[in-house]
């Protein structure tokens, strides 16, 4: 007994797991939704839509789509986010619609799809108001497969 003490000393962390965060990015981004790297952009397509209070009716909903080489831009007029939906956005899993039966996502892990291996996604801009001014978060993939750098810039 005293050995199976010390081995759950040494290798249990202190709450009780351990997670290589750069391993667990790659699976869930490879496994969501079978691995199909174009359901990413409809997922961006549904926070556009989801982007709105929930009193503004479907057919009032309007967004941007436009494309060009190695770039896709979708731009809605929503309500934005304010600064604990911005934590969400960095959060895997992280979801206020989860119980909001006027939302279409609910588990927080759409936006990650984008970060697929087989999209080959280097950057990818994010710009809201954010309680008065724009935030503009950038995640930048340094290596294949890893967790993207984030920045974020506020301005008027």
């Amino acid at each position: 007994m005293e050995t199976l003490n010390k081995i759950l000393e040494t290798y249990i962390m202190p709450n009780g797991l351990e997670i290589d965060l750069d391993e667990g990015f790659a699976k869930l981004t490879e496994r969501q939704f079978g691995g199909n790297p174009g359901r990413a952009f409809s997922e961006l397509i549904q926070n556009a839509i989801d982007s709105y209070p929930n009193d503004t009716p479907w057919d009032e909903r309007m967004g941007e789509i436009s494309t060009g080489p190695n770039r896709i831009s979708i731009k809605d007029y929503g309500e934005g986010m304010n600064s604990e939906r911005l934590k969400l956005l960095i959060t895997l899993g992280g979801s206020d619609k989860s119980n909001d039966p006027n939302k279409i996502g609910q588990f927080g892990m759409g936006f990650m799809s984008m970060f697929n291996r087989r999209l080959g996604t280097k950057k990818i801009s994010v710009k809201t108001r954010c309680e008065g001014q724009v935030a503009e978060l950038v995640f930048t993939v340094k290596e294949k497969g890893k967790r993207p750098e984030i920045s974020i810039s506020l301005t008027d």
